[in-house]
């Protein structure tokens, strides 16, 4: 519970709004006391020259953090290019594939088809046959 009461009155957990509030705490103090105390004065400018401390500092870290943002904003639109242009390049190279299988069978089934064609006599031999056929049917009748 007090974590979270801290957390809610001091967001960034920086200590910035109890500092300021000591400071015009000190000051309203100051003010309205009738003896003028250097020491307090002192006190005041101190916590005050700490107050713009944090502000410069915390303003600091912010264009810090704007900067990596755009850096990572930057460098994600990078890398979605890049899968984008990797993406084209994995299409490119699975229609590559395609052909190369659709090739590989074309030439599996024309050494099939070779092999088949081989196996068998030439027509000029087949020709000679049937004429050799042809003559010897003829001299039977």
């Amino acid at each position: 519970e007090v974590i979270r009461r801290r957390l809610l009155i001091d967001g960034d957990g920086t200590g910035d709004d109890r500092r300021i509030n000591l400071l015009v705490k000190s000051f309203i103090k100051w003010a309205n006391s009738p003896e003028v105390d250097v020491n307090v004065q002192q006190k005041i400018i101190s916590q005050l020259a700490q107050c713009e401390f944090a502000q410069k500092k915390s303003r600091l870290v912010s264009a810090m953090s704007q900067e990596e943002l755009q850096n990572y904003e930057k460098m994600s639109k990078e890398i979605e290019v890049e899968i984008e242009e990797a993406k084209k390049a994995i299409d490119a190279t699975k229609l590559e594939l395609q052909e190369a299988k659709q090739i590989r069978k074309n030439r599996i089934e024309y050494d099939v088809l070779a092999k088949v064609i081989n196996e068998q006599p030439d027509r000029k031999e087949t020709n000679e046959k049937l004429e050799t056929l042809k003559e010897e049917l003829g001299s039977l009748k």
